[in-house]
């Protein structure tokens, strides 16, 4: 009776046991598998870098103002966002969010009309260029504290002549801090 339990569960695996599942090979994979699981369910949270953030356009229900450019009092209205806004839910971004605004026709043109964004609240704006009809520039965003909606707004112009129509896309894209996985915006502006 010196045999310990596991000794004498062994002696006793039968011959159908051997090829197919018996309590100890049950056992042995469960023991293997918890850790593989808990590490499944881990990784999502730490390639996230624990940002909990959507970003999202600040669409109006009527229409948004394009003055023009160059000619004081030649304002027109048209369809676009007033801005976008970035909702973090998680901790404070103690990091410079940034990235990149696009404004192009959305049939390819080189000359007039074209929008180009004057001003940027919540965000600074650098290095903005209108070359032909597209428009770039890149923002600046410092950091945004844990559960809050940080509000962009977005002050547009036109340039070109009053009657000219066209559609454009504009093209916002997020591209730090390292680990902030955003998607880029896409929303259409149309002068009318």
């Amino acid at each position: 009776m010196g045999a310990k339990l596991s000794e004498v569960l062994n002696a006793e695996v039968t011959s159908s046991e051997e090829g197919g599942l018996s309590r100890r090979r049950i056992v042995k994979g469960a023991a293997w598998s918890v850790p593989v699981i808990a590490a499944a369910i881990a990784a999502p949270a730490a390639s996230a870098s624990g940002f909990n953030v959507a970003a999202a356009f600040d669409l109006p229900t009527g229409t948004v103002p394009y003055p023009e450019e160059r000619a004081s009092g030649h304002n027109r209205t048209g369809i676009g966002p007033t801005g976008f806004h970035i909702v973090n839910s998680g901790a404070a971004i103690s990091s410079s969010i940034s990235g990149q605004i696009t404004i192009q026709p959305t049939t390819a043109a080189t000359t007039d009309p074209a929008i180009g964004i004057r001003s940027l609240t919540g965000a600074t704006m650098t290095g903005p260029i209108l070359s032909g009809t597209v428009f770039t520039a890149s923002f600046t965003i410092p950091g945004i504290a844990a559960n809050i909606n940080h509000p962009v707004s977005v002050g547009f112009y036109y340039r070109g002549q009053k009657t000219q129509k066209r559609s454009f896309t504009m093209l916002v894209t997020f591209t730090s801090p390292t680990g902030l996985n955003l998607a880029p915006l896409t929303t259409t502006l149309e002068l009318v």
